[in-house]
């Protein structure tokens, strides 16, 4: 097992390669949904070789982070979108 300086090093010596690469698959047309299902699918793989543990452990942690990500659109948006009708499909402004 390694340190934690040593993952942050490590963490840090790929960061801008993997921006690189991401930029690179988005400037070639590749959707943002596109990479999301590439890193979920590479993470869930790697958790589920971790056991049940990890892969459980992951799997809260991802519920969790959907949840805080939805919140934070919900702060950035909500009061100019109305988003049930947004969860229909329809993106309809509200008007002060």
């Amino acid at each position: 097992m390694i340190s934690l300086p040593e993952k942050t090093k490590l963490i840090n010596a790929f960061a801008d390669e993997f921006e690189a690469l991401v930029n690179k698959m988005l400037d070639a047309g590749t959707e943002h949904h596109m990479l999301n299902y590439m890193l979920v699918r590479l993470t869930n793989e790697t958790a589920m070789k971790g056991g049940p543990q990890a892969y459980f452990d992951h799997c809260l942690w991802t519920q969790a982070e959907g949840k805080r990500l939805l919140g934070e659109f919900e702060a950035r948006y909500g009061d100019k979108l109305d988003l049930n009708e947004l969860a229909k499909g329809n993106l309809i402004a509200k008007h002060a």
